[in-house]
């Protein structure tokens, strides 16, 4: 199924018990419970049910309501969800909801009493047992559900008719499916001869190569169509503002990853493991499955072509790893690739902040994966793409007041040093210098701060010489390394 996995805090699975049709599974033995035994789930449904109505009658959409069937669908699937094997969840999650609910003969009608689409979402919590105090977890649902962008959607989608409800539980965590009726089908939906409508950092679904064939659905040819962001080149009516890939995650889980446009993301996303692929080229960034990535890895794509009338066409593809990449599996990336991928990245945030200072496409020996860049701050994480393990280097360059800075080097911090090239005093600190330190996160070791032309900037990471060379390098080029000297050391 495409709906989304989201791992959440213990608190919020609590909170949807209110949603449940059943519960099983207490203890470690998974000896079935009645819902008398646990809650009483009635009266939750119906509080979550009036606030979902509430909300949508202040928006001026239509009542949705409670559905039996489509409960009892929901809980029976979270139920297969909480006694699956790691090869049996991914198989499971990977459905299409409208396939699930047909297999059970039900048959999603919209407000309009035409066949409507099915959408899902769920949610996976750590195992605990239900508290006495509801209310509190009443509300942080309720917040859960306004900060969620998915969720929201859904829920208060104009054309939701209908909602089912069903929770499960396993000795380990609360599995949670909602599923909604009445929604549009956008996977079927795109207009190819009129793709260049398509807004800016978006996204849809599409099947290939038999997106005709809705009665057979593959999740090994679901794409997503992405069209970049306008900082990415995502404004250019040609091929070029255009991205197509596999929508099946590269991991053991093979679950359906998603782009998402929110500020500080514009990023795919796999929602089982965790993994992240940036929109330029695709390429995993962060969270990689040790079970298959060892080295570079991208989601599979698909060639795309535009002809003049602003048709968009895909290229008929070669399925191996070198070429357009396996599905399930990935594409390998050079060191080349990867490299005109971040350089793609800094020229364009170049190009949206002329007045900022340049970001470099590598630093302390990491390639440059993601950047956010606001009016007056660029965030940028460094990733080591040579064991694509969990080692980043991050570089903040953010605008600075007269007052910072006259105030912002304080020589007399605990465990610190200060170091100066040139002008510039060089603030460096962090938990590396703690000896009580027990943080297990290598990438924030060393803090180094400094101020340059009106900015202020901000390094972290492990390896404090080839930090402090990078700096030398890339914002003192008219020094060498040796220039750079020791002012003081500040011990508690």
């Amino acid at each position: 199924m495409n709906n989304k996995i989201i791992i959440i805090s213990v608190i919020v699975a609590i909170l949807f018990l209110g949603f449940s049709f059943a519960v099983i599974g207490l203890t470690d033995s998974r000896e079935p419970l009645t819902r008398t035994e646990f809650i009483d789930a009635e009266p939750m449904k119906n509080r979550f049910l009036d606030w979902i109505n509430q909300n949508r009658a202040e928006k001026n959409l239509s009542a949705i309501n409670m559905d039996a069937k489509l409960s009892e669908i929901a809980y029976k699937e979270a139920l297969r969800i909480a006694n699956a094997n790691s090869t049996e969840y991914a198989e499971i999650v990977s459905q299409d909801e409208n396939d699930v609910v047909k297999s059970y003969g039900y048959g999603c009608v919209g407000n309009d009493n035409n066949p409507a689409t099915v959408r899902g979402v769920a949610f996976a919590s750590e195992h605990t047992r239900y508290p006495g105090e509801l209310e509190p977890f009443v509300k942080y649902y309720m917040n859960q559900v306004v900060s969620e962008s998915e969720s929201y959607g859904i829920i208060f989608s104009p054309d939701a008719s209908k909602i089912g409800m069903g929770i499960a539980m396993s000795a380990e965590k609360f599995y949670v499916l909602q599923y909604v009726c009445g929604l549009e089908n956008k996977e079927e939906e795109i207009d190819w001869s009129k793709i260049t409508l398509m807004e800016p950092n978006s996204m849809e679904f599409f099947y290939y190569p038999n997106p005709e064939d809705t009665e057979n659905r593959d999740v090994f040819q679901k794409f997503v169509l992405i069209r970049l962001s306008e900082h990415l080149g995502g404004d250019a009516n040609d091929v070029s503002a255009f991205r197509a890939y596999s929508a099946v995650s590269i991991s053991t889980d093979h679950c359906v990853t998603k782009y998402w446009p929110d500020g500080g993301r514009q990023r795919l996303e796999d929602p089982c493991w965790g993994t992240v692929y940036r929109a330029i080229d695709g390429l995993i960034i962060q969270n990689t499955d040790p079970v298959l990535i060892t080295s570079p890895m991208a989601l599979p794509y698909l060639d795309l072509s535009m002809d003049e009338n602003g048709s968009l066409y895909i290229e008929p593809p070669v399925w191996t790893v070198e070429k357009n990449g396996v599905v399930g599996y990935g594409r390998s990336m050079s060191a080349q690739e990867i490299h005109q991928g971040s350089k793609a990245i800094a020229d364009s945030v170049k190009k949206s902040h002329p007045n900022h200072p340049s970001i470099p496409v590598s630093f302390a020996g990491y390639g440059l994966a993601e950047v956010d860049a606001s009016h007056n701050k660029i965030e940028s994480r460094y990733y080591d793409y040579s064991s694509m393990g969990h080692h980043s280097v991050y570089l903040d360059i953010a605008n600075v007041s007269a007052q910072d800075q006259k105030y912002f080097l304080n020589l007399a911090k605990h465990d610190s040093e200060t170091w100066q090239i040139g002008d510039t005093l060089i603030s460096v600190g962090g938990n590396a210098f703690d000896e009580n330190n027990t943080s297990q996160d290598p990438s924030q070791g060393y803090v180094i701060q400094f101020l340059l032309d009106g900015f202020k900037y901000r390094v972290s990471g492990a390896n404090l010489e080839l930090l402090k060379k990078s700096i030398v390098a890339n914002f003192f080029p008219e020094y060498s390394y040796d220039d750079m000297f020791l002012v003081s050391v500040t011990e508690k």
